[in-house]
This record gives structure tokens, sequence and C-alpha cells, in this order.
């Protein structure tokens, strides 16, 4: 700087001599050695910041997803704690990914029933005094709804880099697709009144499918997007990864190699249904491939984040 700052003194006493070359080429080298520097310190710090605004904001949706799926759940009656049955592909008890536009490869994580309120505008105006279901919906203003949790995997190209992620998805097949008229969603059978919440959608002794038609795919049952940037399922190498609590836990999936990423563990009752259960929650994120974050390198793994429900147990709800 004092040698920039004698150059620059001596040209401007000079007013009436001409500019060396040398002098000139001098000025412009240092110049852009400083210029540089500080546009080099310049990037360096907007991309911290940025790099910064991004983890924050994809721990930030993580944390919000956590919090829809904890209230979700604490208006569930029963969890399943074994999907084996209920999930089995070719059953077609529950939509694939592909009958919900999704991915292939689109997995279901967990699956619960819930008591779902249904507003006074929805309700029948009136009911036939013999007409049993639309008074009972007029005492009770509630239906069940089977609510299931998918995982999409997917795979992100972006400047010349790969990127494996995945994203959630709620799927609910209501009692009604119009309650008003108390017109049933396609591939709903009633848990409450065949008392089939373990084998659903099998009658009591389990020797014949109620289902009559595949579930609904649309309208009310058409699949939401919870939450993007999820980490790959199948992420291998992942540090602190968590394990359910202890032995009286169910993992699902139970797969911690192809599903890491969301995850439930629920505590066992024997799927006795009306009983407590426990479940904890698990999800991680990962911001690599949104803005200027480009290699896992670049920052610190996301943790696998962690939440706990525990639901009342109680089916008739009035």
């Amino acid at each position: 700087m004092k040698k920039l700052t004698r150059i620059i003194a001596k040209l401007w006493s000079q007013k009436n001599a001409g500019y060396t070359i040398m002098e000139l080429l001098s000025v412009i080298m240092i110049s852009s050695i400083i210029g540089g520097a500080i546009m080099t310190s310049m990037t360096q710090l907007w991309r911290s910041d940025e790099t910064e605004i991004i983890l924050t904001q994809t721990d930030g949706e993580m944390q919000s997803a956590l919090e829809y799926l904890t209230k979700d759940l604490k208006e569930a009656v029963f969890v399943y704690e074994d999907t084996t049955q209920l999930f089995d592909p070719a059953k077609k008890y529950i939509p694939t990914g592909s009958q919900l536009g999704l991915d292939t490869n689109t997995k279901p994580i967990f699956a619960f029933w819930t008591a779902k309120i249904i507003p006074d505008e929805d309700l029948p105006s009136t009911c036939a005094s013999d007409n049993i279901e639309c008074n009972n919906l007029l005492v009770r203003r509630m239906a069940y709804s089977l609510v299931v949790y998918y995982q999409e995997p997917y795979t992100m190209n972006k400047n010349g880099q790969t990127y494996q992620k995945s994203r959630l998805h709620r799927y609910e097949l209501p009692k009604y697709s119009d309650s008003k008229t108390l017109t049933k969603s396609n591939g709903f059978v009633d848990p409450g009144e065949e008392n089939n919440f373990l084998i659903w959608p099998l009658n009591g002794n389990g020797s014949v499918n109620l289902q009559t038609i595949e579930p609904a795919t649309t309208g009310k049952s058409a699949a939401m997007l919870l939450v993007d940037y999820v980490d790959n399922p199948a992420k291998t190498n992942v540090v602190n990864l968590p394990n359910c609590p202890d032995e009286n836990y169910n993992r699902l999936p139970s797969d911690a190699a192809t599903n890491n990423s969301f995850f439930i563990c629920v505590r066992k009752t024997g799927e006795e249904v009306g009983k407590k259960q426990d479940i904890f929650l698990y999800l991680r994120g990962n911001p690599v491939g949104r803005g200027g974050i480009v290699k896992e390198e670049e920052i610190i793994a996301m943790p696998t984040l962690k939440t706990q429900v525990t639901l009342r147990g109680i089916i008739d709800k009035k």
C-alpha cells in the first residue's frame, strides 16, 4: 500500500511530465492484486452466508414436517406395529406410488387410523329414521380415515452433479368422498363396523377381502407433498444413526440399510386395538444441491431429528 501511495502521489505531482509505461503497469498490477483479494474475500463471505441460510432453511423445513407429523399422529386411534400385510403390493390394499402419480420406487413407511371430525356444513341435512348410518353420523360427527405416509426417492441433476434425494407424501383414504350424501370413498372398509383394524380390509376371521374396488387416489385421496430435500433413504455411512429405544419397539420400515432418513419406532402392544401406543419419529434432511451447496464435504452432515408421540388409545370417540 505504501508503494502504491508513493506512485500515485508521484503521478499527481508530475502534471507536466508524462507517465512511464512501467509506472502505469505497476499501478494496474497492484490495484488488480488488491481488488482480487477483496473480491475473493467478499465471494467467500457471500458463499458462507448463503450456505448458512440454506442449512437453516432445510433444518426449519424438517422441523416443520416433524411438527405436522406429530400433530397428525396425536389424532390417531391406532398405529400399525406390523405393516407386512397392509403394505403387501400384491394385495393392493393401499395405492402404489405410481397410482398416486409418484415415482415407481416410492415406498409406504407407516400407516394409522384416525377419527376425522366432519364439519357441520358437510353433514347430511336430514336423515330418515331408519337410516342408521346417517343418524349415527349426525350424532358422532366423526368418521374413520386411513392415513399412510410415503417416501419418494428421486435423482436431482444440477450443475453437472447428481444427488440422491427423497420427498415425503401424505395419503388419506377417508370414509366418505361426499359425506353429505354418504358416498363412500372407493376401497374404503369401515374398521369400526367390521372390527378389523388389525387385518383390514379383511373380514373378522381374515377369510374375505371386503374391498370391492381399489382405493381412491384422487380428490380427497390425492397424495399431498409434505416436505422435500429429505436425505437419500439408502444413504451409507450415516453418522450417529439412531436406533429404536429398546427391543420393546418395532422399527418401520425394518431395514435400516434402505430406509434410514425417515422411519418410526412403535412400542409393541401386541397390536391390541384401543391400547395406548408410544411412537418415536425420525427424520433427516440434506441441503446438498440447493443453491451453491454442491458437495457433502462443504457442510457438516445434518443430524437425524427425533420426536415422540404418545397416543391415548381411544377408538370410539364421541
